[in-house]
Order: structure tokens, then sequence, then C-alpha cells
């Protein structure tokens, strides 16, 4: 873990280049210097590295015990998973692609996920985009542990899940090449001695066989689809999901422009949002969308040819205009943000939070990660469920920041988003913290080592003070005038190479 204890120092101080920061930093540079090769590997043609490497890094991760796991399958009752594999049949036949026939020029393409705002359940990568547009736009998605958030606007949305189904039929009628994958799990464990760390076959050729299916699964249909949609751009959120590789791979070499939303804190050390010297990559979007110049410059994604733009967040904008700021409360209320991998280091936290703040004068409140809401009760503690904590599953993230008094996480992108409402951000010194190194080098965030610091840190700090955080680096504003504008280049672009 990153060893430096909470302080108030001078900008330019930070976390301190101890041996957690600098081994975390030396493994992923490593990392990154040892997979150049791996672009070339193929299978019966395959290119299935950047596939693979976002889950084989967090495995590492995993193996290291700088961040942790909880398989969701083993607290979910038998009779949700049945629920949830019913669903997936009912999906594959209603609102499934392979009925998709709108003729559209653009095409979103999205992973399943909902929130409120103005009454409305919205994607908040996607929604308030599509809605400001003039032209017809098709919406394609992907489940969510196989599930779909509801959405109030449904119009030209379709489900990806019968794709998946076929790929399952597919596997068993035509089952992956078992040796030459053994053989590549061979080659991958030889250059990952280096870093000390031999990873279980049986995990590596479960994640080679799914891309291999995916990608038998899914080329074809999706180039029809695309061919019969008559579809020019897309824009894609999430693009280092092995499906949404597929359809760009796929799109790309059909001519089709692909845009990538930023999804996540893409900083230095994101897996997903760095590369070395590896060239372009088919499987990239040809550019990215970022939430403002500070992701232009710190991701390493660039240098495989794709452009970086900084282009903000129509749904950000919005969230922070509309929220009304709270009055004082009585109580000095603590936010923790959690990240489902990272929850028993959060739940230690709030538990020293719970036993040395006063309650009459502390109201302490945890949010969620969403990959927690169903199974939270199962996976925490008696003691933390008993210690008097708030907790909030899917609850309005832009008020809790309003209501908030000091607010703690680690590497959340809300934490970025919570910059606008000027309150005191603490960072638990755990793995991802360095994804925010230039913000904590600052001397406006502060890092800590566990509850007990965050404890005397609240006792002996003005609160009531609002920070000044120079949220114009991480948020461009104008983002729908910046988006629609380059979207309609974008479009008028491809409509002159179709001429």
């Amino acid at each position: 873990m990153v060893k430096s204890k909470i302080h108030t120092g001078a900008a330019g101080d930070g976390v301190q280049s101890g041996s957690g920061t600098a081994e975390i930093k030396q493994l992923f540079n490593r990392f990154l210097e040892l997979e150049e090769p791996f672009f070339q590997r193929d299978i019966g043609g395959f290119r299935y590295w950047h596939y693979i490497r976002f889950h084989v890094f967090t495995d590492m991760l995993f193996q290291l015990k700088w961040i942790t796991y909880t398989d969701v399958r083993k607290h979910t009752p038998v009779f949700k998973l049945i629920g949830l594999a019913l669903s997936l049949l009912k999906n594959s036949m209603l609102h499934s692609v392979m009925s998709d026939r709108t003729r559209s020029p653009l095409l979103f393409l999205q992973t399943s996920h909902s929130v409120v705002h103005r009454g409305q359940r919205i994607n908040p990568f996607t929604t308030l985009l599509r809605q400001s547009l003039t032209g017809k736009a098709t919406v394609w998605e992907t489940p969510m542990r196989w599930s779909h958030a509801p959405l109030s606007d449904r119009e030209n949305l379709y489900f990806l899940d019968a794709l998946h189904l076929w790929s399952f039929v597919r596997e068993l009628l035509q089952p992956s090449p078992g040796a030459l994958i053994r053989e590549e799990i061979r080659f991958l464990n030889g250059l990952f001695q280096d870093l000390g760390i031999r990873l279980p076959e049986q995990r590596l050729r479960f994640l080679i066989r799914r891309v291999i299916r995916l990608k038998k699964s899914f080329s074809g249909p999706v180039r029809r689809m695309l061919k019969r949609k008559g579809v020019k751009v897309i824009i894609l959120v999430n693009h280092y999901d092995p499906v949404k590789m597929v359809v760009t791979e796929v799109a790309r070499t059909m001519g089709i422009h692909v845009v990538g939303l930023q999804h996540g804190s893409m900083g230095r050390y994101n897996i997903g949002y760095n590369f070395a010297d590896v060239g372009p990559l088919p499987t990239l979007p040809d550019e990215i969308w970022t939430f403002g110049p500070f992701w232009t410059t710190t991701a390493r994604i660039g240098q495989t040819g794709l452009r970086l733009l900084a282009m903000g967040s129509p749904y950000v904008e919005e969230r922070v205009k509309d929220t009304v700021r709270t009055a004082d409360t009585p109580k000095t209320t603590v936010l923790i943000i959690s990240q489902w991998t990272l929850a028993s280091d959060f739940e230690r936290t709030a538990l020293d939070l719970a036993r040395d703040l006063d309650r009459d004068r502390y109201r302490i409140v945890y949010k969620l990660h969403p990959g927690e809401w169903q199974i939270w009760r199962a996976t925490y503690s008696e003691a933390f469920l008993t210690a008097g904590i708030t907790v909030v599953e899917d609850g309005d993230l832009y008020q809790l920041f309003s209501e908030a008094d000091v607010i703690i996480g680690v590497y959340s992108t809300a934490l970025i988003e919570s910059l606008h409402f000027g309150k005191q951000l603490i960072l638990l010194n755990r793995y991802g913290i360095h994804f925010f190194e230039e913000l904590i080098q600052s001397g406006r965030v502060m890092p800590a080592e566990n509850g007990r610091d965050i404890v005397e840190f609240i006792r002996n700090t003005d609160l009531s003070e609002r920070r000044v955080y120079e949220t114009d680096t991480f948020w461009t504003s104008g983002s729908l005038a910046l988006m629609t504008s380059r979207l309609d280049l974008l479009l008028g672009t491809a409509e002159e190479k179709q001429v």
C-alpha cells in the first residue's frame, strides 16, 4: 500500500515516493514494456491480446492483494440467478439487435447504466447528447450482469443479449482450439515471470476462449447490421470492453468512424488508457472525447495514433447546475465513496470513523458502488451493518456531494465530479490513489493511510471553509455544443466519403 500519512503540506507535497507508490508505478510501466510483443501474437489469425489485457492486469492486482474481489454469483440467491438467465432469454427475443431495421448514420453503443435526472431515468454518458440531436440515432446496449437498467427513453434501443447467447451456443458446437491456447498460455506466463507472477492457466484459458468466442460470434452479424443500417459514426462507452472491441474492429474495417467517450479516471496508470509504443491498434476508437484537458495530457493512449479531444460531459454539467446547495446542518457529514475492488478497506475506514467520531456531532454516509448493490448485505460485516452508518445504494450522488462536509474515496471519477462543490477531499492510500497524483501534489487534496488518520484530520480542521479547485482543468464546459459540432463535422465527412 502507499505509505504516507495525512498532512496539510504546501503545494508540491503529496504522496511520498515510498515503496508502495514506487512499486505500483514500476509494475505498471514494466507491464507495458513486457506486453509489447503480445500484440503481435495470434490464434488462427486472431490477435487476441488487446481483448484480454485489461482483465489480465486486473488479475495481477488481485494476486498481489492490491485490490480485492467479491464473486457476485456466490452471494446471489439461486432464484435470482435463474431470473437473470430468463432475463437473458427474454432480452434475446425482445428488443434484440437482430430485429433492428432502423436506417441511421449514427449509432450509440453503451453499457447498461441509468441514473435519475430531472425525473427521468437516463444513461449518464449518452442520453443527453442523443436527445440534443435533430437526426435519428440508434442505441445498442450490452447488459450489466445480464440485466438492463430501466430507461425512460427507449426509442430505437436494442439489446445485444442475443449475440451473447449465440456465442455460448457456438462454443458448444465449435470448441476453441485447445492446443493453440495452451501454447499461448505458456508464452504469456513465461514473460510474466519477470514480474514474479504466474497467472492460473484455467483463468487465462477462460479469458482467451471467451474472446475467441465473441470474435467469431459477433463479427459477421455486426458487419451485416452496420451495413444494413448505413452507419457512418459510432459513439461508444467503455472501449476496453471486449464486445466494444469487436464492434470497433469490424466498424473501422468498413470505414466507419468510431468515437470513444471517456469512461472512468484515465490517468497515467489506468491500464485501459495507457500503452507503450505499440503503434496503431484496430481495436481502439479513432478518437476519444475526454472530460477535460487534464485527461488528454496524462494518459498515454494518444501515442497509438488516436486523437484525444477535451469535450466535457453534458450530464455532469447539467447536474452541477441543477443541484441545490443545501444549508448547513447541525451535524458534520462525512461521505465515503466506496469502490467494489477496495470494499474491505472502505469498510474498515467507515468502522474507524463510526467508532471514534462523536455521533451527536458527525454523520457518516456510505455510498455503495453499483457493483455492490445486489450483495452488500451479505458481504459486509455485522459490525458494519449495526454501526449506525447511513448506507446509500442508488441515491442522488450530487445531492450527497452538496450535503457532505468532507468526501473520502480513492480513484472513483465521482471524486473529480465532487470538486465542483468545493468540499474537502481525502484520498485513502490504496491502489489507485496514484491516478490522481497531480491533484494531490497541488496540496488541496489530502492522502490518508487509514480511518484513524482521517478522524484526527477532521477533528483539527475547519471543514466549513469552501475549497477552491481548478475544475475547468478536469471538466470542459459547453460540452453539448462541442459534441454536436464535432458530430456534424464527422457525419458530413462520412457523407462526402460515400459520394
